[in-house]
Order: C-alpha cells, then sequence, then structure tokens
C-alpha cells in the first residue's frame, strides 16, 4: 500500500512537471511571437 501510493505521488509529479512544462513552452512560445513582430 505505500509503494503504490508513494508511486502515485510520484506519477502525479511527472505529471504535473509535464503540464508545467508544456504550458511554458507554449507560453514562450506566444511571447516569442508577439515580440518578434514588435522589433
Amino acid at each position: 500500500m505505500r509503494k503504490n501510493s508513494g508511486f502515485t505521488i510520484f506519477a502525479r509529479r511527472c505529471r504535473l512537471r509535464k503540464l508545467l512544462s508544456r504550458i511554458l513552452k507554449t507560453f514562450l512560445n506566444d511571447r516569442s511571437k508577439n515580440q518578434i513582430p514588435r522589433k
């Protein structure tokens, strides 16, 4: 039970990290797209 719970927590962390990285990438891409035309 303890091992299973730890595994689920680890999976949740990985999922959160992947989601955060994806959001960050999209945000950075949008920012760069918005900045390119200004220059």
